[in-house]
């Protein structure tokens, strides 16, 4: 009979080809597989992560293990950082497990570990004792930028002493360091001086970032820039102080100290001296321009000319505006107020005359003028302007008189002490003059003619442009009309406005009605009805019984006419009797009934 072996006893132990790790091996590169114990011929092991109580397995997380036992790690391998690893393997066959703890190390190839960057001090030389990981290792220098500067005895690597300032802008040194090893793979590591500055220089620069102008009354404490210097040791601290007390420093910001006006001082000048960690110093003169601000109110506002000729056109300019302003910042505009603003404009500094000039309307002018730098307005400024006239003859050129009838016309001129004179006309010689008074020679108007009259009158004045003026009179015809001497009367005591009779009897078309004379005491008013009435109620019959008026009547090209209206005061009964008398006053003894003793009066 053949016995046949079956799965039934657990694995008794695991065993691993190797505990090992090679330094520097990549991710995903299988270090190890398992076997299992077991007693069973027959059978599937499958191999897993586990835990097991008391056994460390922290790394269970850094490696993959496949059911059949093969083990990788999951990421690149290196000694520096991780030189051993704890897992715990399970091994599971049909029924039963095993697990057991492994740890695996980490072999370091050949290695130098001394540091591979190192500090010196600049003009020192730096010794460096050269490492590895080995025992009996040669080192040499095999290559590197900087090779020159190192010398190596066994493992005492010596960098020349160096000045920092020796590189502008490179304090590194590089050297390649070779370690060999029977057996071993040569290891090389690139060592790098850095080398440290000492303060042993002077700052040889200062540089101002900011702005060398300065505004007038910019504020005391205000930042202005800032400095720096220029110096060869690296990591130096500066201090920096001002010649001129209108600055001041905070650390390296330069800070106003003083009020400053640019109608006082244009410019600032300081020198800068700067002090490094190690009391080395260094100066420069610096100036600052003061700019000025519109910070003055124009005043002292003129203008060129307050007279205008008679006659000036709109838009001529009549003066130039000027202003005093201290700034040198700002443009000047000016504003018209005033009276007369509307009769000018302003053209940048030039005033104009915005209508044409005629003296005859307009003799004056009162304007206000005030001056604006875009930040400041002054007071308003009055001025007058007066029209200087040319000379003229200011009496009318157009005179209407009626036939028949002298015409007296007074001449005039804007001058005083003018002489005239009758120089031209088509028709001079119906005028004659006599001083300022031209009289036209009374004509008879003519029934489908023109009926004007012409003459040319100069005016002349010693040192002024003679005067002329064409004059033209026209004649208009005569209406007639007529009122004729009439009498009113009314009551005594009659109130105001009480008319007197009807209104007077005319012939043609009447302008006016005027009492004239006769009516000293105003009891009397007409209207240009001719209607006379009451303007005071005291008239009395007792004090005067009748009133003579002159009464005057006018119309358009008639000859004024007069006449005599008598108004007669009635008399009424408003005064009691006085004065009672009888003329006898005795009886004649045993007189008849009836008698007349006497006769009553009152």
């Amino acid at each position: 009979l053949e016995i046949k072996d079956v799965d039934d006893v657990a694995p008794t132990n695991i065993l691993i080809n190797t505990t090992n790790i090679a330094d520097n091996i990549s991710a995903s590169m299988q270090v190890a597989y398992f076997s299992a114990v077991d007693s069973d011929t027959v059978g599937t092991h499958r191999y897993s992560f586990d835990n097991l109580n008391g056994v460390n397995n922290a790394d269970n997380g850094k490696f993959t293990l496949s059911t059949d036992g093969k083990l990788s790690v999951k990421a690149a391998v290196n000694f520096a950082t991780q030189s051993q690893y704890h897992i715990v393997i399970q091994v599971a066959d049909t029924g039963a497990t095993f697990s057991r703890g492994f740890t695996l190390n980490v072999v370091q190839t050949l290695t130098i570990t001394s540091p591979a960057t190192a500090t010196a001090v600049e003009n020192t030389n730096k010794v460096i004792t050269l490492t590895a990981n080995r025992d009996n290792v040669a080192f040499a220098i095999t290559n590197g930028a900087d090779k020159a500067k190192f010398t190596l005895s066994g493992t005492t690597l010596t960098f020349a002493a160096t000045d920092f300032e020796a590189r502008t802008n490179d304090n590194t040194y590089e050297v390649v360091i070779t370690a060999r090893k029977t057996g071993e793979t040569d290891a090389t590591q690139t060592l790098i001086i850095t080398l440290t500055d000492i303060n042993d220089e002077t700052p040889t620069a200062i540089t101002f970032t900011g702005d060398l102008s300065i505004a007038e009354n910019t504020a005391i404490g205000a930042e202005l820039g800032t400095f720096s210097a220029t110096d060869a040791d690296t990591g130096d601290t500066f201090t920096y102080t001002s010649s001129n007390a209108a600055f001041t420093f905070d650390n390296n910001k330069l800070k106003l100290n003083a009020t400053l006006d640019y109608e006082n001082t244009i410019n600032l000048t300081t020198t800068i001296t700067v002090t490094d960690a190690n009391n080395h110093t260094f100066n420069t003169d610096f100036t600052f321009t003061i700019t000025d601000t519109n910070d003055i109110t124009p005043s002292n506002i003129q203008l060129s000319n307050t007279v205008i000729a008679d006659g000036t056109t709109a838009g001529t300019t009549i003066a130039t505006l000027s202003a005093t302003d201290a700034d040198t910042v700002g443009t000047l505009t000016y504003t018209l107020g005033s009276t007369d603003a509307t009769s000018f404009t302003i053209s940048g500094n030039q005033l104009k005359i915005a209508h044409t000039v005629a003296y005859s309307t307009k003799s004056s002018y009162n304007i206000t003028i005030t001056a604006f730098d875009g930040v400041n307005t002054s007071a308003p400024v009055n001025f007058n302007f007066s029209v200087n006239a040319n000379f003229a003859i200011t009496s009318p050129a157009t005179i209407t008189t009626i036939e028949k009838a002298d015409k007296i016309i007074t001449l005039a001129a804007n001058r005083d002490n003018v002489t005239f004179a009758i120089t031209d006309g088509a028709d001079k010689a119906k005028f004659t003059l006599d001083g300022t008074q031209l009289t036209f020679t009374a004509t008879d108007f003519e029934d489908g003619a023109e009926n004007t009259y012409e003459v040319e009158i100069t005016a002349r004045k010693t040192g002024e442009t003679d005067a002329t003026q064409t004059l033209t009179l026209t004649l208009e015809k005569i209406v007639e009309i007529t009122l004729a001497n009439q009498s009113r009367s009314v009551n005594e005591n009659s109130a105001i406005d009480t008319n007197i009779g009807t209104p007077l009897t005319t012939i043609g078309t009447i302008s006016t009605f005027e009492i004239t004379a006769g009516n000293d005491d105003g009891f009397f008013k007409i209207n240009n009805t001719g209607q006379i009435q009451v303007a005071k109620n005291t008239l009395n019959h007792e004090d005067k019984s009748s009133h003579i008026l002159t009464v005057k009547i006018t119309s358009t090209n008639a000859i004024d006419k007069t006449a005599q209206i008598t108004i007669i005061i009635t008399d009424i009964d408003d005064t009691p009797p006085t004065n009672i008398v009888l003329s006898k006053s005795t009886i004649t003894s045993n007189a008849l009934a009836d008698t007349i003793i006497g006769t009553l009066s009152a």
